[in-house]
């Protein structure tokens, strides 16, 4: 399922060519139970469909989008009509090649910025006066919330973990310190043992699905875009447009740009 743009966002960027809007399609008359009408055309397009009754709106439907069929799940004895936009090939193909680019977003910029809860093991080591480490940083941002903080007190570094919670707070064992972008823990008390995996962080991090900065949706748009080139689809869909090997490498130099961007900086300097 997309993360971070949706199959109307890619439709938008193939333009008017790609597609038909189909307005007041009268498409049946309700028996007052469960039914299906099929729609003039196919391929209709995600969230495009609008179900009236007597020229008021419906919302007791569903749809199936490539078979173009609308299915009223508590019918009335009343005229039913439809607005929708239906395209040249099946919306879920176009959803399909969304999902592979947001993969390949998410695997090149080794980053997911969907609002995700994780738990990471972080290692205790010693400074370089002997003394235990106080800091550390988490490698996930941008962090939301810390949900939990556990130190493994057990005294075998081969033993089964003995997993101890560490409280947050002026005057308890630790503060979350930095920014959203750069958040660290540092102990104040109740110091962890020295090893590998001493510390387990349970903390959220990254964006709601309504706040994804525009650089991740340009990305994956144009990631997309590539895919239905390289396809062939574009040239289909888009009726004459012969991409040039020019447009080409200034798809992929943008494409470039914001790999570097979302895996090196700070969406707020983006």
């Amino acid at each position: 399922m997309a993360k971070y743009i949706t199959t109307q966002d890619i439709w938008n960027i193939l333009g008017e060519d790609a597609y038909v809007k189909v307005r007041s399609e009268i498409i049946g008359t309700g028996s007052g139970t469960y039914q299906t009408f099929s729609l003039a055309k196919d391929n209709l397009i995600s969230a495009s469909t609008i179900l009236y009754s007597n020229g008021t709106t419906v919302s007791n439907y569903t749809t199936d989008l490539d078979d173009g069929k609308i299915s009223i799940t508590t019918g009335n004895s009343v005229v039913y009509t439809a607005d929708y936009d239906y395209g040249t090939l099946p919306d879920s193909t176009i959803a399909t090649l969304i999902e592979q680019a947001e993969a390949e977003l998410e695997y090149r910029t080794g980053r997911n910025f969907n609002l995700t809860t994780t738990s990471e093991y972080l290692d205790v080591e010693l400074d370089s006066d002997y003394q235990i480490q106080k800091t550390f940083w988490l490698s996930q941002y941008p962090v939301t919330s810390l949900i939990a903080l556990s130190a493994n007190t057990a005294t075998s570094i081969n033993g089964t973990p003995t997993w101890s919670s560490r409280t947050e707070g002026l005057g308890a064992d630790f503060l979350l310190e930095g920014d959203a972008e750069n958040r660290f823990i540092t102990f104040i008390d109740n110091f962890p043992n020295e090893g590998k995996k001493r510390l387990k962080a349970t903390y959220s991090y990254g964006f709601s699905s309504s706040a994804i900065p525009y650089p991740v949706k340009e990305l994956a748009t144009l990631l997309t875009q590539k895919r239905l080139i390289n396809s062939g689809i574009y040239r289909s869909v888009v009726k004459g447009d012969n991409v040039q090997a020019a447009q080409l490498a200034e798809l992929d130099n943008r494409i470039k740009q914001l790999y570097y961007q979302l895996a090196k900086q700070s969406i707020d300097k983006i």
